[in-house]
């Protein structure tokens, strides 16, 4: 976000540090796959599985799990052996990381808090400038295609499809879908957005069954609420069924980004909920190296990942 880009001359030199520890591991991944070879297989058809009409079996959905998480793990632990400078690195990230909910994921915290957070969510991204960036990014994934139908996944009460659907790129038309799994959240997305101009949908953004008519899909701000087998489901079905793929934008996992997030936050609305959740949302996140090595795992071919600024972590994912 902006205002993260703006803190981050505070921190300088753990913002670069971070980002020399993810290419080095971004570098081991093609001999990480090839050292994982049956693994590999046992996932793509896994992967290959859920773009049929039947979901398939949960022991086909355990292997993504068991497999994109045991890789991801031997992905940062190489390079704890690579020297004595990647090895205090990889310890750094390894403090930062962190697996735990956040704290509006968990079933204690009542539903109109989760309500509240979600709509101030909204109100920061439109306000601090994070949906216009966004934007820009989906107008380079969708390229020469101007007419198309942009699906956003786990998007909450879907604020970036309603900031598209008022302020489209030019010469683009565009067909706008916003989903989430909560139904209270797309209700609150619903009654907020004008003419219909935007679709809204309950779903799980690892079951795209059904969705045969989408050109690109969005997931902005929710990787970081997805275990790695579950950005691998929904990464194979999204390359699957979409001509443009998927394009992920969210938070960069680091000490730097968690810290600018906290600082951020406090400064512009000082509610210690969010500023706590913010900074487990980075600790939750992944570093580009990280979602390319998933991708791949999900049968993606064309990757781009990369970091945005210091504050996000971007992949666009085709076939």
């Amino acid at each position: 976000m902006p205002w993260m880009e703006r803190t981050e001359p505070l921190l300088p030199s753990l913002a670069v540090l971070t980002r020399r520890l993810d290419e080095a591991r971004a570098a081991r991944m093609e001999a990480l796959l090839a050292d994982h070879t049956m693994e590999v297989r046992e996932v793509a058809a896994a992967c290959h599985a859920l773009g049929q009409e039947t979901r398939p079996p949960e022991a086909d959905l355990q292997i993504i799990d068991r497999v994109a998480e045991r890789l991801l793990n031997a992905l940062r632990q190489g390079t704890a052996a690579e020297g004595p400078w990647l090895r205090r690195l990889h310890d750094l990230d390894e403090r930062v990381r962190s697996q735990e909910l956040e704290i509006l994921d968990r079933d204690d915290v009542p539903d109109g808090l989760k309500r509240f957070a979600m709509r101030t969510l909204d109100w920061l991204n439109f306000g601090l400038g994070a949906y216009p960036l966004w934007a820009h990014a989906v107008r380079r994934a969708l390229g020469p295609r101007t007419t198309a139908h942009v699906y956003d996944l786990a998007a909450g009460t879907g604020g970036f499809m309603r900031y598209l659907a008022k302020h489209p790129p030019a010469g683009y038309h565009l067909r706008l879908t916003s989903s989430d799994l909560r139904p209270d959240y797309v209700a609150l997305g619903a009654a907020a957005a004008s003419e219909g101009r935007v679709h809204f949908d309950v779903r799980d953004a690892t079951d795209l069954r059904g969705l045969a008519d989408v050109d690109l899909f969005v997931c902005t701000q929710a990787t970081h609420h997805l275990t790695p087998g579950q950005v691998v489901r929904a990464l194979a079905q999204a390359v699957t069924f979409a001509p443009c793929g998927i394009l992920i934008i969210d938070v960069h996992r680091s000490l730097a980004v968690a810290l600018a997030a906290s600082i951020g936050t406090a400064m512009v609305l000082p509610f210690p909920l969010l500023i706590l959740d913010g900074f487990q949302s980075v600790r939750r996140g992944y570093t580009p190296g990280e979602l390319a090595l998933l991708a791949r795992l999900a049968g993606a071919r064309r990757i781009d990942a990369h970091p945005w600024g210091a504050a996000y972590a971007v992949l666009h994912a085709r076939a």
